[in-house]
């Protein structure tokens, strides 16, 4: 399959992110539109921005043309991992752009003496090898050589092949890659040791961006014994792409007996393991949890009116994994029959081979005219029931509700994601250095950051459970906004 080469897709998360950004600004000149002290007139439509944000919405939309470039062109088009991203609590992510050389080089330049405004305002910090594309350093040299300072990779190259021109470089000036012992992961080049948006010396301490990007891709290698892997690059993108690419891990631990709902999906995970091993954990959660909710959800509606509400909450739950139109094909095709099995005896469908049933006759099977044939009965005309009508109070749902329940918890669900990323790829820091520098302070910070990231991603499914309860009672999401507006948010 042909690479994805526009540049809104392979940017998706940073052109997200800033978008936000955007998004904030229109709506508050939107609000302020009839202020026209404060305000600055933004388009030929009447649309306004306050004139403190001009500055940064100036920024973002020299941002969006940096990123939005398409077709990009493999042989001219660097990937620069490492962009920090922080929103507005702090919380941080990491993305990789995709952009053509010659952006790159006006985006780096742009970049001067902005440092502070970019991460103060847009929430944004870049890495060295953006830095390092600035024309002050055109003709430096790589500490300690007589070499330049190697480009970027391109996007033509896989970070295999990458490793490799980096290899060839330093060896051509006698340096040779050095391994940490007893790993596959080498110490960082002179290069990576350079914060090039302070200067091009080597700073003590400093590990650039691409650098940790590298060791978390061969750390992750090690973890899972070598094993096909997809680029850090792919990992640092990843957002709510709802599938097993990226660093999202389901791993082992107490977590998952900390509440009754959780004993329960480990419960069958663990009885239905072997039957679906071909599977990735991420990917046997999503579908169990659409079988588990859809199903049990489906099967409660129609046998036990009482426990409606928890139903259709289960019925939400799966509906995040699987998507409303899977769990509800999945509902008709494979719970309704047995519920209806169940509920009105089991129809009987003819088999392949199987003879036709012999109906019984008044005449108790002695024929008459025919010669003794028994004769089947006239069927009866069926008569049509009168569709079910609920019952005064009681609860019902549709898709319109499941899409709506969707919309309301998208952005929470995304948050989610993030927080998982962050946490993946902060295990994998820990894991990396632990088996390489068990001592190193930096482990301390590892794991802290990690023990935040979990009450967070704690503090999110507790705000998701909130939506699918209020879902499950019937709350509409004008009645939820009225309560936040009312009571503040939960």
């Amino acid at each position: 399959m042909a690479e994805e080469r526009d540049g809104k897709i392979k940017n998706y998360k940073l052109l997200a992110f800033i978008k936000v950004r955007l998004d904030g600004i229109l709506e508050s000149g939107k609000t302020n539109s009839a202020n026209f002290t404060n305000t600055i007139p933004l388009d030929s439509e009447g649309n306004r921005i306050l004139e403190d944000d001009k500055d940064t919405y100036d920024e973002i939309m020299n941002m969006r043309n940096y990123l939005e470039r398409s077709p990009l062109v493999p042989e001219e088009t660097y990937v620069i991992p490492g962009f920090t991203l922080y929103d507005e609590n702090g919380r941080k992510t990491l993305a990789t752009i995709y952009v053509p050389k010659s952006e790159a080089k006006r985006m780096a330049q742009n970049l001067v003496g902005k440092e502070q405004f970019y991460h103060d305002k847009l929430g944004i910090d870049f890495p060295a090898q953006v830095y390092q594309l600035q024309s002050k350093y055109d003709d430096s040299k790589i500490p300690g050589t007589d070499i330049s300072v190697p480009e970027p990779r391109l996007m033509s190259e896989s970070p295999e092949e990458y490793e490799e021109r980096l290899e060839r470089i330093y060896h051509s000036a006698g340096i040779d890659k050095e391994l940490i012992p007893d790993t596959n992961i080498r110490e960082p080049y002179p290069h990576e040791k350079v914060d090039y948006s302070q200067s091009d010396e080597v700073s003590n301490g400093f590990q650039s961006q691409y650098y940790s990007a590298y060791r978390r891709r061969e750390a992750k290698k090690a973890i899972n014994n070598g094993g096909p892997q997809g680029s850090q690059d792919d990992e640092d993108n990843t957002l709510n792409n709802g599938g097993d690419k990226g660093p999202f891990v389901v791993r082992e631990s107490e977590d998952y007996d900390r509440t009754p709902l959780g004993q329960k999906i480990g419960s069958f995970l663990n009885i239905t393991d072997s039957s679906i091993k071909s599977k990735s954990n991420h990917q046997k959660l999503k579908t169990l949890a659409a079988i588990a909710g859809v199903g049990a959800g489906g099967i409660v509606i129609l046998t036990t009116p009482a426990l409606q509400p928890l139903a259709i909450a289960a019925i939400g739950i799966g509906a995040i994994f699987a998507g409303a139109k899977a769990a509800l094909k999945f509902t008709k095709n494979k719970i309704t029959p047995k519920v209806r099995d169940f509920l009105f005896g089991r129809s009987h469908k003819k088999k392949k081979g199987e003879p036709e049933p012999i109906q019984p006759t008044p005449n108790g099977g002695q024929g008459g005219s025919n010669g003794g044939n028994p004769t089947p009965p006239p069927a009866p005309t069926p008569t049509p029931s009168p569709a079910p009508q609920p019952a005064p109070g009681e609860i019902t749902f549709n898709l319109a509700d499941i899409e709506g329940f969707l919309q309301a918890t998208s952005v929470e669900l995304d948050l989610y994601d993030e927080l998982s990323n962050e946490l993946a790829a902060v295990n994998y820091e820990i894991e990396t250095l632990n088996a390489t520098d068990p001592q190193s302070p930096e482990l301390i910070i590892l794991r802290d950051r990690a023990l935040e990231l979990n009450s967070q991603l704690k503090e999110q499914l507790s705000i998701i459970s909130t939506y699918a309860k209020d879902f499950a009672m019937g709350m509409t999401q004008e009645q939820r906004e009225s309560e936040e507006h009312t009571h503040g948010r939960y």
